[in-house]
């Protein structure tokens, strides 16, 4: 079996490099068993109303959208876990792709072993953080985005995304996330799963830990945004990629 993990991928749209990448990579894939996306493929996704067309939404995420139809019509398996970025993925990754989406975790099992898979986010989250994501999942926010017009929702959610990557990128964060989800992914294992697979922290790397069973594996994709990095699991054995085509 053959499964391609990916995250974080920010993706804004317009002449995005890493959009124009992640299309040539999706269709460069042939017999893949799965795409797993463990949040944030997009710099913010939300459902709109069933009369506005995905397309007419987001035009600048048309090439990545059409590159995942063509992966679903040569049999690929599309899982999705949603991030902080993007949430309530709606009809057209349920319907138009058939892909099984999970709000916030799933357990899996490929080639007779469990996975567990999430984006991260919501491992040692702050109060404001479980605040805001709550709010943004909200009946509240719902409504809200049905009164505003979407393209302003959009055009907000971007200002936002923007002042939270700089925030990010000025912070020692990423390291403090890393190891927090390092100590849940080994308490998942020590609960019976086999591999854990976290996104979020832009961290590539596969590790080790006493599970269960043994020995089992932690991992995370790291980020596709500037970096191209993924996770491949080729027949029982996982490894960290880098697309540069």
């Amino acid at each position: 079996m053959k499964i391609i993990f990916l995250s974080d991928a920010h993706l804004r749209g317009g002449h995005d490099k890493d959009e124009a990448s992640l299309v040539r990579f999706l269709d460069s894939q042939s017999s893949l068993s799965a795409l797993v996306v463990l949040g944030d493929l997009f710099d913010f996704w939300t459902e709109f109303a069933s009369r506005h067309h995905v397309y007419d939404l987001y035009p600048h995420y048309q090439g990545v959208l059409s590159a995942l139809i063509r992966l679903k019509k040569k049999g690929t398996r599309i899982i999705y876990l949603e991030g902080n970025h993007d949430f309530s993925m709606g009809g057209f990754f349920t319907g138009t792709l058939g892909a099984s989406v999970y709000p916030l975790s799933a357990g899996i099992e490929f080639d007779d072993k469990l996975f567990y898979l999430s984006h991260g986010d919501t491992i040692a989250m702050t109060t404001g953080y479980r605040l805001w994501r709550r709010f943004l999942r909200s009946v509240f926010f719902r409504t809200l985005i049905r009164i505003i017009p979407p393209r302003h929702v959009i055009g907000i959610a971007g200002a936002l995304s923007k002042k939270s990557r700089a925030y990010s990128e000025k912070s020692a964060g990423a390291a403090v996330v890393e190891e927090n989800l390092k100590k849940s992914a080994k308490a998942l294992l020590k609960d019976g799963f086999d591999v854990v697979i976290f996104g979020h922290s832009h961290s590539p790397g596969i590790y080790t830990a006493p599970s269960q069973k043994g020995l089992g594996t932690y991992a995370n994709p790291g980020s596709w945004a500037k970096e191209g990095n993924y996770l491949l699991w080729n027949d029982g054995r996982l490894s960290v990629e880098k697309f540069s085509g």
